[in-house]
C-alpha cells in the first residue's frame, strides 16, 4: 500500500471517526476549503483514491475481526450459564438461565425482537426453538439427578 500524505491520512482518520461523512472529513482537514460544495466534491474525489480505499478497507476489516472475537467471547460467557445445570450455579434461577438463552438466541439470529414478525400474536419459529432448547435442558437436568 502506498503511503498517504499527512492530509490524506488525516482525512481517512476523520472520515472513520465521524461516521463515514466524506464532506465533513474534508471540511475539517483541509482548512483552506471555502464552500460546502467544494468539500463535498473533493471529499468524494478522495474516496475514489485507491490508496485511501485500501486504508479504509483495512480499518473495516480490523473492526470486523474485533467484532467477531467480541461476539464469540460474549457467546461463550452466556453459554457457560445458559447450559450449566441449575444446581451447579449458586443463586442462578431457571428464569435467569432463560434470559441467557434468549440473549444467545438473539445474538445468533434465532430469536427476533418481540413484535418483529408479521403476526406478533402467534408463536413464531424462534419461540418454538427456544422452547425446544428449554425442554432439552429440563430433561438433561432431570436425567442427571
Amino acid at each position: 500500500m502506498a503511503k498517504l500524505n499527512p492530509k490524506q491520512e488525516a482525512f481517512v482518520q476523520e472520515y472513520l471517526s465521524n461516521g463515514f461523512n466524506a464532506t465533513a472529513a474534508y471540511w475539517n482537514v483541509y482548512s483552506n476549503v471555502k464552500t460546502y460544495r467544494t468539500a463535498a466534491v473533493n471529499g468524494s474525489r478522495l474516496l475514489k483514491n485507491a490508496d485511501i480505499q485500501k486504508k479504509i478497507l483495512a480499518f473495516q476489516d480490523k473492526i470486523e475481526q474485533k467484532t467477531i472475537r467480541s461476539r464469540e467471547r460474549v457467546l461463550k460467557e452466556l453459554a457457560k450459564v445458559a447450559y450449566a445445570k441449575v444446581d451447579t450455579l449458586e443463586g442462578v434461577t431457571y428464569a435467569e438461565k432463560r434470559k441467557y438463552l434468549e440473549a444467545i438466541s438473539k445474538i445468533e439470529g434465532y430469536l427476533s425482537e418481540p413484535g418483529a414478525g408479521k403476526n406478533s400474536d402467534s408463536e413464531d419459529g424462534s419461540e418454538r426453538f427456544l422452547k425446544s432448547v428449554e425442554e432439552a435442558m429440563e430433561k438433561g437436568s432431570k436425567n442427571s439427578s
